[in-house]
């Protein structure tokens, strides 16, 4: 399955939730997770998905693949709209 856990545009953390409600999807038995990238209107719904469906199974969603330097400081502030200052020192 294929799908932003936070929507694009004006990003709440329980849009996904409310729109696997709404189509009456079942994501409990989904155990494991790939985030491609770490853009902030994909990811922000994660751990409110996450912790609706572990009422139902504590392993939901419980294991998440992520690239090498997803998180790394400049990946970080390029996705929240910030300089990283060690940008403004290369030559």
């Amino acid at each position: 399955m294929r799908d932003n856990p936070g929507a694009n545009y004006g990003a709440r953390p329980d849009t996904v939730l409310k729109n696997t409600q709404e189509l009456n999807v079942d994501l409990s038995g989904v155990h494991e997770v790939v985030l491609t990238h770490s853009h902030w209107d994909h990811v922000s719904g994660l751990l409110t998905l996450r912790r609706e469906l572990m009422k139902r199974n504590p392993d939901a969603l419980s294991i998440v693949h992520v690239p090498v330097g997803i998180f790394d400081r400049p990946t970080v502030a390029k996705w929240r709209g910030q300089s990283d200052d060690r940008d403004s020192q290369r030559v």
